[in-house]
């Protein structure tokens, strides 16, 4: 028997008291769907045909591609990185889509059944549907989960547009490494066996509907925009879904944009900050002890001269011991240049009046050798940076530190005993052009921030390349690897002020720095060059 015309549009809106549709006319046609032979469907809405299409096509590539990745691409090859970006990318679109979706059939229930399916294929296929609708949200969430407590932090930029950036969920940074490390995986379980699961739903879904269709012949032109069956529904709610997943959707990527910069990364200025208050009181300290070691060879000289050893060597010990207290912190030599330990200068100054003790007794000091002097320079924070740059997704990055502390000790005309040792604050680093997250500059797979905040550079030799040009080789710190580094740079000396540019560049595998991320280099420049510009004053 025909189903008896209704004259009201029957839908949970209308019911809700959300929507007073118009009644229905005499002359009015009245969509109906008989479920007895034949079966002629009153077919869903449009926007329920479009957003069911759009779904299934993005549920297909999703596997594709996430099998794809996995087993049919090399591992850390620029197109495992595509395509595990694309994946990302339809995943999040899944996502949106699947709420519209949800709202949609909210104020749009679907048209009934025909008579051919049984009261168990309806129960049946109700439970099919409302498990789509959880999965659909599930693996999504479980994939953000995983790239969100990975250590490999990778910006999710959806579609390869930097204007359309996706964030991590809230809530998860605080996590320890081993708690990350236990979440991933089982995040990552979870949506590998829920992506299969979903193929197989995916399946079965079809095989539903090609089984109807060889019933009744009408029945997948219910999801057809081309067959209106008995006529299209008249459908409701397309504001309310269209502002919704738009709120939802700006909401994520506006929160995204906003947390791929830190509140501080345009402050322009270089500010070493108060690391150069110690530099600065040891300079004192270091001259006071240069000065009292000379006095000390003076008087050694006129002691030996005298050809009294014995009273020679007290003498120097003495002078030794007046000098020691300004020991602290100086940097007279190459090694407290490195490392400026007080007791380290102490020592070596206890071990400089010993050897002259022993070449007083031998009577082999020469009272013409000269004392060497290398004269140390204070960096004027305001008028130096230090910077770099690499290529990031076919763009070029670049960044700067903020705040970096260099102790030099230079001379042109006796670069044997000259020194640089330059410590750089990885925290206070900030893009100043381009677009990447800072967490990602930041990370573990990155600079490594947490763990080794602090970079240093110190200089073993100092050689002249050229007329005010210098190369100075030694060894770069960074993430607990130390490798060899060389600095090329160039030094105008005005009277008591240095001006120096220099440049070097680095392979970031060295260093560990995107191994995990990207190691072939197809996305993340192997090479990373490092530039600085440092005006300093004499001390």
């Amino acid at each position: 028997m025909p189903c008896a015309p209704n004259r009201a549009v029957p839908n949970r809106a209308a019911r809700a008291g959300l929507y007073r549709p118009r009644q229905l006319s005499e002359s009015d046609p009245v969509p109906t769907t008989p479920t007895d032979r034949p079966f002629r469907p009153s077919r869903y809405t449009t926007g329920a045909i479009l957003l069911h299409w759009s779904i299934a096509l993005l549920v297909i590539l999703q596997i594709a591609s996430g099998y794809a990745m996995g087993a049919l691409v090399a591992p850390g090859s620029p197109t495992q990185y595509t395509l595990f970006q694309l994946h990302k990318s339809l995943g999040a679109t899944v996502l949106l889509l699947t709420v519209a979706r949800i709202t949609w059939r909210f104020f749009n229930p679907p048209p009934a059944e025909p008579e051919s399916v049984t009261r168990v294929e309806r129960l049946v296929a109700g439970l099919v549907h409302k498990v789509f609708y959880l999965l659909l949200i599930v693996i999504p969430l479980t994939g953000w989960i995983v790239i969100t407590v990975s250590p490999v932090q990778i910006d999710t930029i959806l579609y390869f547009q930097n204007w359309l950036p996706w964030p991590h969920l809230p809530g998860l940074a605080g996590l320890s490494a081993d708690a990350r490390t236990g979440l991933e995986d089982i995040a990552g379980e979870t949506h590998e066996i829920l992506a299969y699961a979903m193929g197989a739903l995916v399946l079965l879904h079809i095989a539903g509907a090609v089984k109807h269709q060889l019933d009744d012949g009408q029945y997948i032109r219910r999801m057809s925009l081309l067959a209106r069956g008995a006529g299209p529904r008249k459908a409701y709610g397309h504001a309310t879904t269209v502002l919704a997943t738009a709120l939802i959707g700006a909401g994520i990527i506006g929160s995204a944009g906003f947390a791929r910069y830190e509140p501080d990364a345009d402050k322009a200025a270089v500010s070493p900050g108060t690391a150069e208050t110690a530099p600065a009181r040891d300079a004192d300290v270091a001259e006071t002890f240069a000065t009292a070691a000379m006095d000390a060879s003076e008087a050694e000289a006129t002691e030996l001269a005298a050809a009294d050893a014995a009273p020679a060597a007290a003498e120097t010990a003495a002078a030794s011991d007046d000098a020691e207290p300004a020991a602290a912190g100086a940097v007279t030599d190459r090694t407290t240049a490195v490392e400026p330990a007080p007791a380290g200068v102490a020592a070596d100054a206890a071990e400089e009046a010993e050897a002259t003790q022993l070449a007083a007794v031998a009577g082999a000091t020469s009272p013409d050798a000269p004392a060497a002097s290398v004269p140390e320079w204070a960096v004027r924070p305001q008028e130096s940076a230090l910077a770099f740059t690499f290529g990031y997704q076919s763009a070029e990055i670049a960044a700067r530190f903020g705040s970096f502390d260099a102790r030099i000790a230079f001379d042109p005309d006796n670069l044997d005993a000259s020194t640089v040792s330059v410590t750089v604050d990885l925290d206070s680093v900030a893009i100043t052009s381009g677009t990447i997250a800072i967490g990602q500059v930041k990370g573990g797979d990155g600079l490594g921030v947490s763990a080794n905040p602090q970079a240093t550079f110190t200089s073993e030799t100092i050689r002249r390349t050229g007329e005010g040009a210098y190369v100075a080789e030694g060894v770069l710190r960074l993430k607990t690897i130390e490798r060899p580094a060389t600095l090329d740079f160039t030094l105008e000396i005005d009277g008591d002020t240095a001006v120096a540019h220099g440049k070097t560049t680095l392979e970031r595998l060295g260093w560990d720095v995107g191994r995990q991320s990207d190691p072939k280099g197809g996305t993340i420049s192997p090479a990373v060059e490092v530039t600085f510009d440092v005006t300093a004053d004499r001390r």
